[in-house]
């Protein structure tokens, strides 16, 4: 996942451009079945899971955006494990 930390209105700013459109069900079902990698994500980074969660979900749901709607291009050539981390 490539993720930098955010804090304050730089997280609104993630936030607000996740908002813009919410996930459709595809979107929705494939975010509900891979939801694990969050975790493999914040284990590989050795990242605290009480701190970072709300942090990285808001990536995660873009990625899977991208990954399911707006570039299913990616499908053909990347595993999502790989677009994601």
């Amino acid at each position: 996942m490539r993720i930098q930390v955010i804090t304050g209105n730089q997280e609104e700013g993630k936030k607000a451009r996740y908002m813009q459109r919410p996930l459709n069900s595809e979107e929705r079902e494939f975010a509900a079945e891979n939801h694990a990698l969050i975790y493999e994500y914040m284990r590989y980074k050795k990242l605290d899971v009480e701190t970072f969660y709300d942090e990285l979900i808001f990536d995660y749901l873009t990625a899977v955006k991208k990954y399911v709607t707006e570039k299913p291009e990616l499908q053909i050539h990347y595993p999502f494990k790989q677009v994601l981390f």
